[in-house]
Parts: structure tokens; C-alpha cells; sequence
């Protein structure tokens, strides 16, 4: 009788004693599970994520932002009224900000807003430094067949945009040894005024001694084509590599292309040109991102991060 009365009181501590080792084991393995589950997870890419390089950033210079690529849409990027040339890379896009040969030195910021992302944009600030290019003076009568500084007032004459992907580094349009005259500043009675003025040349030029070859410093679209009015001789060819990347040449001569014409780098666009005496005119080469002259001997050697 005793017996009886004690099996359930035996059965119970039992179940109880049971529970309990069980309710152990499920707190002790509860943060593994959840660790687990966290490793397993993807991790959220973060559309804030950047890195800067401002190792150029001077006066006709570039600076190099890599942002967080979270979808296939390109993000909106802004360096005051211009925009930047973004180029897509496998987990990041690559943009790259030209600034311009008479870009003050300063604090400076970008606007940068994530496509498909509820996060506002955010502001990049970074300093553009002095650059202390060569100084020399102007000579009373100044070479005629080297000139001081080239500007243009539009690089297109077609009604379209090359949208494409700029495919970089550039190639010097011929594989010669170029005069790097980028930036330096010609002091002195420039357009004789007797004042003294400073200008900046924004190209660099290759002057030999016998007409070359020119080819295409990479793919692009010719995009304008600017003859010289007689007695020149010479024609400077616009070439638009895509979203706002330019090269312009000029001192050509015997052009293959035409404007609106694909060409691919490599590709032969004409030839150096001599003048009516017999002279060899030099062959400037520039290059733009969004209207901004930068150095074309960045972009030949540039490699993107």
C-alpha cells in the first residue's frame, strides 16, 4: 500500500527532473543557434560606405572616390554643377572628379546619393592643394607654332552623348616622348597690353620632325571635328570616351574618321600635319572630365583602385 502511494510522487520528480535538464540545454544552446544564424545571414551592405583618394587633388588633378555599389544603378554624384565620370567595377563603383587647371586651393565637398536606398545623400569634403607648376617668362615675340593655352567652347556637334563605360588607362596618341607643358604658367605682356598676366597652358604637346601616325588614345565616339580657316593647316579632333571623358586633339592632319565615327584605341585618326613653310606644327593633346582640362599623363597612368 505504501508502495503505491510513492510511485507517483517518484514519477513525478522524475518528469520534473527531466524538464529541467531540458530547459538547461535549451538556454545553454539558444546563442549558439543565434550565432549561427548570424554567420549565416548576408551581410547588409552599407550605401554610406566610401574610400577617398585625394592623393591629386591639386589644380588640374583628380580625386578618386570608390563608393559602395548596393545595386546596379549608377549613384548620383555631384563636384558643384559637374558631374564626376563613375565607372562600374565588380563590388564598387569608381568615380573620378576632375579638377579644373583654375580650381583655387580649399576645402572642398561632393554630394553623393545611393540609388534604391531610403538614406538621404551625405557630403564628402576633402582639400585641394597648391601645386607649384614652372614659371617662365614670355618672350616679346613668341613662338608662333607653340601656343599659350587652347580653349573650346563645346566638345560635341552631335545631338547624343557617348553613355558608354570609359575604358581607362588612356594611350598616348603617339608613342612618343610628350613635352609635359600642362600647368605652366607664362608670365608677362601676354596680348600686348603692357600689362602683365599669367596664363596657364592646359595640354601637353609633341612637336618631332616628321609627320606621324596619330591614333585613338582609347575607345570612343568622335564627337566634333574643328578645322583651322586658311592659310592653317591643322584640325583638332574631339573624342568622347563616355560619360564625360574627353580627349581633344589638335595639329592633325589626313584625318580617317569622321564626326559621329566609333573608333577603338589603337585606331589610326590621322597624321601630324607641317605648315605652308615646311615647319612642324606641335600636336597638343588635352583632356576633359565634364569641362574640367586635367593632366592627360594622370589618366595614361592612372590605375583604378
Amino acid at each position: 500500500m505504501n508502495r503505491r502511494q510513492k510511485q507517483p510522487g517518484t514519477r513525478i520528480s522524475q518528469l520534473r527532473a527531466a524538464l529541467f535538464v531540458l530547459a538547461c540545454l535549451m538556454i545553454s544552446s539558444a546563442p549558439l543557434a543565434q550565432q549561427t544564424a548570424l554567420e549565416e545571414a548576408p551581410q547588409a551592405k552599407d550605401p554610406n560606405a566610401y574610400q577617398l583618394d585625394s592623393s591629386q587633388s591639386y589644380p588640374g588633378g583628380i580625386v578618386q572616390l570608390s563608393l559602395e555599389k548596393i545595386s546596379d544603378t549608377l549613384p548620383l554624384v555631384r563636384f558643384g554643377i559637374r558631374e564626376p565620370v563613375i565607372i562600374e567595377k565588380t563590388q564598387a563603383w569608381q568615380v573620378l572628379i576632375g579638377l579644373d587647371l583654375d580650381l583655387l586651393p580649399g576645402e572642398y565637398v561632393i554630394y553623393v546619393k545611393q540609388p534604391d536606398s531610403e538614406l538621404p545623400g551625405y557630403s564628402i569634403k576633402f582639400d585641394v592643394t597648391q601645386k607649384n607648376y614652372p614659371v617662365a617668362s614670355t618672350p616679346t615675340v613668341p613662338a608662333p607654332q607653340i601656343p599659350r593655352r587652347i580653349e573650346h567652347s563645346r566638345f560635341s556637334d552631335l545631338d547624343f552623348s557617348n553613355t558608354g563605360q570609359p575604358t581607362l588607362p588612356l594611350r598616348p596618341p603617339i608613342p612618343e616622348d610628350w613635352e609635359d607643358s600642362f600647368g605652366r604658367v607664362e608670365t608677362g605682356d601676354i596680348d600686348a597690353t603692357s600689362e602683365t598676366q599669367n596664363v596657364s597652358q592646359n595640354f601637353i604637346y609633341y612637336l618631332g620632325d616628321k609627320p606621324s601616325v596619330v591614333i585613338a588614345p582609347q575607345n570612343a565616339i568622335v564627337s566634333r571635328i574643328q578645322r583651322a580657316e586658311p592659310p592653317a593647316t591643322s584640325t583638332t579632333i574631339f573624342l568622347d570616351h563616355g560619360r564625360g571623358l574627353y580627349s581633344i586633339i589638335t595639329g592633325l592632319a589626313d584625318l580617317s574618321v569622321d564626326t559621329g565615327n566609333g573608333v577603338v584605341a589603337g585606331a589610326v585618326i590621322g597624321k601630324t600635319v607641317n605648315d605652308i613653310g615646311g615647319q612642324a606644327i606641335p600636336l597638343a593633346w588635352q583632356t576633359t572630365i565634364n569641362g574640367a582640362y586635367i593632366n592627360p599623363l594622370i589618366l595614361q597612368q592612372l590605375k583604378l583602385k
